[in-house]
């Protein structure tokens, strides 16, 4: 190979840079996958190319991560297990407190149970959002 050309292809590799969906072979794994890495990307590989004499070679392609959107139904099945893991105990706190004699410092400490109560609902229906109507 003429020194020309040397520097050509020297030249060629140097330049080459990752862009999203960008497909590529083993050859430029390290590459792609430094830059699938450092955008927060994935990389999946894709059919191979088959050659005339019936050899395949692997080829990947880089693509953004799949951001799965709770349906409504698995926002429910949260939901109710986070009710019955933070909220529940509390609401026993509450119950097992009303059965006592009804002192001031009762009364106040069931208050404080129910701000508490509140409290917690309010974050697991933040946490859980329900999909907007439509979205189903």
């Amino acid at each position: 190979m003429s020194r020309k050309k040397v520097e050509e292809v020297i030249e060629e590799v140097e330049v080459k840079e990752p862009h999203l969906n960008d497909i590529f072979g083993l050859e430029d794994w390290d590459l792609y996958r430094a830059f699938a890495v450092e955008n927060g990307y994935i990389i999946k590989e894709i059919s191979p190319i088959v050659t005339e004499d019936g050899e395949k070679i692997r080829q990947f392609q880089v693509v953004e991560r799949e951001i799965h959107v709770p349906t409504y139904e698995e926002q429910r099945q949260a939901r109710a297990e986070a009710y019955r893991l933070e909220k529940d105990p509390i609401t026993c706190q509450i119950d097992s407190l009303r059965d006592e004699e009804q002192t001031p410092e009762i009364e106040a400490k069931i208050e404080e149970l129910k701000q508490q109560r509140a409290e917690v609902v309010a974050d697991i229906q933040e946490r859980f959002p329900y999909p907007e109507e439509g979205e189903k």
